[in-house]
This record gives structure tokens, sequence and C-alpha cells, in this order.
């Protein structure tokens, strides 16, 4: 209670000094949650790109069988052939069931291409929605002179860098019905790197590979760049804050010289005083933080309610930041705690 009453006593000299430390707090505290708020959406947006999956792409004819030796040799769980040519308005794709299970497209009716039907080479296709509304939505597609049957439509999406979803037309593999030259593209996951590997089977200049997860991790360490730099930009703002509240409280102890005395002549030892200026500027600080983690908290609740951006607060490591600026808040008043407690009764006499 002793303490609340101080603060209390002393409060015009402390209010400064809290809506400083509440608003310097609240820089740092914001900063963090929203640039990881922004940073864990850019890598969800781009991961839903398929970075985990690399590209390879060859120039000119070869043999399909390689490919199967390819994924034993690197021990490749998740591969598929691709060939594609453009047909009038829309894009070719002669694939297999396992290009679905790699890029997980979402259906908006219907099915993909399955095993049986990559088996049978049935006369079955999966259109895009914008090639669905170009066919007038029929329920049959023909490619040069070849009529399939649609049996899954897909939802429109524009979240792959690979594949155009939304002006594709997927078809059994067996089918080679480009009057051109197709594009051999081979996808696989886990990102493996085997220059050396192609290089031996294609030649230096004979094929293209696109390894999205680097992307990835390059945009990582740029955003994880910008909330560090954002972050001490924030927290120049709080070592200001710091100054000011030192500064203030070794004014307000010269002014309070008569008042330490007088406990001095009452029993007070300077350790008493020393711990009394100490708990008081942390009880101020605390206040500061107090309010500037409400702050956070509503501010934060007001962006996800207008749906600016998805909130995605790390509880730990916000926890581990608030107790790191508690413990700054504390150091920085032992300096005039100390000060407060070598003042003597003399001192106090002379300030009279």
């Amino acid at each position: 209670m002793w303490l609340v009453r101080e603060l209390l006593f002393h409060r015009k000299q402390h209010y400064l000094n809290v809506v400083a430390n509440a608003m310097a707090v609240f820089l740092v505290l914001i900063v963090s949650v929203l640039s990881d708020s922004l940073t864990r959406g850019i890598n969800e947006e781009i991961g839903s790109l398929g970075l985990d999956v690399t590209m390879l792409q060859v120039y000119g004819e070869v043999n399909d069988y390689w490919f199967e030796d390819f994924c034993r040799e690197f021990d490749i769980k998740k591969a598929t052939l691709y060939y594609s040519f453009q047909h009038e308005e829309f894009s070719v794709v002669s694939c297999n069931e396992k290009l679905y299970e790699l890029f997980e497209p979402e259906l908006l009716k219907g099915r993909f291409l399955n095993e049986t039907d990559i088996s049978n080479n049935d006369n079955v296709a999966v259109v895009g929605f914008d090639a669905y509304e170009k066919n007038d939505r029929k329920d049959t597609v023909e490619i040069n002179g070849v009529e399939f049957r649609v049996i899954g439509v897909l939802n429109r999406s524009e979240n792959n860098l690979f594949v155009d979803y939304d002006s594709s037309i997927f078809i059994p593999i067996g089918y080679d019905l480009s009057t051109g030259v197709r594009n051999h593209s081979y996808y696989y996951a886990e990102g493996h790197y085997a220059e050396a590997y192609l290089e031996n089977i294609f030649g230096e200049n004979g094929y293209m590979l696109i390894n999205q997860s680097s992307l990835l991790k390059t945009t990582g360490q740029m955003s994880e760049l910008v909330r560090k730099v954002l972050l001490f930009i924030a927290s120049v703002s709080l070592a200001v804050s710091m100054t000011g509240m030192i500064n203030s409280m070794l004014a307000g102890i010269k002014e309070r010289s008569y008042e330490i005395g007088i406990k001095k002549v009452m029993g007070a030892s300077a350790f008493d005083v020393y711990c009394e200026f100490a708990l008081e500027s942390f009880a101020v600080f605390s206040l500061g933080l107090l309010i500037g983690v409400m702050l956070v908290i509503l501010t934060c609740w007001l962006i996800s309610s207008a749906g600016i951006i998805d909130i995605h607060v790390d509880y730990t490591e916000n926890a581990r930041l608030i107790f790191r600026l508690s413990l700054v808040g504390f150091v920085c008043g032992l300096y005039p705690a100390w000060r407060a407690g070598r003042i003597t009764i003399m001192d106090a006499i002379r300030k009279v």
C-alpha cells in the first residue's frame, strides 16, 4: 500500500513517464506482432504457390524413363511428369494423378484424374474455371478432333507459379495431341538439387531448374531483416523514453531531498531509500508496460475485426519480449535509486 500511496502522492511527476513508456512499449510490441503476422502471411501465401516444389524443364525430346531413375537416385517421394501445349485459348496439359497430389488444386465439382483414367487412357478431362466458362460449361471438350468427357472442374485459383489452373485442360498423360513442340516439364517435391547429375544427362544448356524453396528462404531472410530494422527503430523510441524517465527521476530526487532526509531521520537506511525508489521506478514502468500491452491487444483486435490482415501472435516470443522490456525498465531505475540512497541528512538540510 505504501508504494501506491507514494505513486499517488507524486502522480503528477509520473504521468508523462507512464504515457511515454506506454507509447514506447506499444511501438515495440506492435512492430513485433505485425511484422510476425506479415512474415507468416507472406510465407503462407508464397507457400501456396508451390514453393516446396522444384520444376525441371527439359529442352528437346528425352526418354521418360530417366525420371524414374532420377527419383530413385535422390529418394524423391512426390514427383510427376507434365506435358503441355497451347490449343486455341486453352493450355492442354497431359499429366497423371500425381499432379493433383503434388499441387492439390481445389475442385469446384467432380474429381481429378485418377490412376484408372491414366492406365486406361480414358477420354476424360479436368478443366480450369476460365476454360470451363469459355467452353460454355459443356460436359465435353474437343481437342484436335478428340472429344473428352469433363469429369471435374477446378475452382478459380491464382495461387501457383507453375501451373495456370484457370485456363488449363488436364487430360491423361498417354495422349499426345500437340501439333507442334510440346513442353517437357518435371515436378518433384523436397527441393533436391542435382546439377551434376542433370548436366551429365542433358548437358549444361539442356535443361532449366527452378527451385522455389530457395526463394522462400530468401523471402524469409528479407522479412526477418525488415523485422529487425523496424524493431531497432521502435527500440530507439524505447531508449528515448527510458532516458527521459531516468532524467525525470533524477530531477525528482533533487526535489524530494527534504523528504528523503526526513525518512532517514526517522530511521530509514540508505538501502531502504534505494529499494523504495527502485520499486517506485519499476512500478511506473510496469504501469506504462501494462497500458502498452492493452493498447497492442486493442489494436490487434481492431485490425483483425476490420479484416486488414490476419493477426498471428507468437505468445512465447512476445512474452520473452515483454520480460526483456520489464528487465530494461527495472535496470533503468537502479541508478536514480542509488543516487537517492546516497543523499544524506545534511544534503536534505541544505535544500531547506
